[in-house]
């Protein structure tokens, strides 16, 4: 058999290695040493610019990937049983969950994952974009990653409660 070498780095593939990394640094950090951690990332989920000819996706799908990775470190059932279980792992992860419900980051995750499917779903409907499959990548996306941050241990959140 020939040998192949390593095929290519996509920008979604990188972009998933650096939402796994800053996620673990997240974990190590947070709240401690970093407690407004996840602030710049948030800021990231604003929508692109739909008055430009080129919509700018990744800043915002870097920000869902990482609250995907976050959440699926701390609170995801299968993820968490294929691991050793670990006494200080269980404190660190209870006591990250706790933090994120006081301090607001998990409104704000939520909130930002709702404006860009609304968003999104808007460009869809109305038609006439030219970046239609990149937004509805982007709405499914957030929408998968709103169900890790919404269900469970995390936040019974109900939209009606932000008006």
């Amino acid at each position: 058999m020939a040998y192949r070498g390593l095929s290519p780095l996509t920008p979604s593939d990188l972009r998933n290695k650096l939402a796994f990394t800053v996620a673990h640094l997240f974990l190590n950090v947070y709240p401690d040493t970093i407690p407004t951690f996840l602030q710049p990332f948030l800021a990231l989920l604003s929508p692109p610019d739909t008055s430009l000819s080129r919509q700018n996706f990744h800043p915002p799908s870097l920000a869902t990937r990482l609250l995907s990775e976050i959440a699926q470190e701390i609170h995801d059932t299968t993820f968490r049983s294929a691991r050793f279980w670990s006494e200080t792992r269980q404190q660190r992860d209870g006591m990250i969950r706790d933090v994120i419900r006081s301090s607001g980051d998990e409104r704000s995750a939520v909130d930002g994952m709702l404006g860009l499917a609304e968003k999104g779903l808007g460009v869809i409907e109305g038609g006439g974009n030219s970046e239609k499959q990149k937004w509805l990548e982007m709405v499914d996306l957030a929408m998968k990653t709103m169900a890790t941050w919404t269900r469970g241990p995390l936040l019974p959140y109900s939209r009606s409660n932000t008006v």
